[in-house]
């Protein structure tokens, strides 16, 4: 399903109750900014890029908790997407109301980037849709 705000492929909806499985299996609940995201659709794909700028949710799971146990990401943040180059965008989940998105390097376990609100974020790395002829 295409997003016409975003220009991004947006997946298939997802229900509260699956949003609230994964936030049971990662033990840590999604902001609530990143959540109307995710009820909006499982991802966006970037099809001139080829990459999804958001992952699908049971990616986010599985990455995230990977980054957990091999220490590249603090448990404080959930890791939902990449800059195509494979580092991270991550919300921190410790702090009520968080919406700031961070890049993350992968490498050194640091930000490297404040891409601000979920909403800028959206709007600068899914940008609008091509001008259509």
């Amino acid at each position: 399903m295409s997003d016409d705000q975003t220009g991004c492929t947006a997946g298939r909806p997802l229900s509260v109750e699956a949003i609230e499985r994964a936030e049971a299996e990662l033990g840590s609940s999604l902001p609530e900014a990143l959540r109307a995201v995710y009820v909006s659709g499982d991802g966006r794909y970037r099809d001139d890029g080829e990459w999804w700028v958001l992952w699908p949710l049971a990616r986010v799971v599985e990455d995230t908790k990977a980054g957990w146990k091999n220490g590249s990401l603090p448990h404080s943040a959930v890791a939902f997407g990449d800059d195509g180059t494979g580092d991270p965008f991550c919300i921190e989940t410790d702090e009520a109301g968080s919406q700031v998105v961070l890049r993350w390097s992968a490498i050194d376990g640091t930000a490297v980037g404040n891409e601000g609100a979920v909403e800028d974020f959206l709007r600068r790395w899914c940008g609008p849709p091509a001008q259509r002829k």
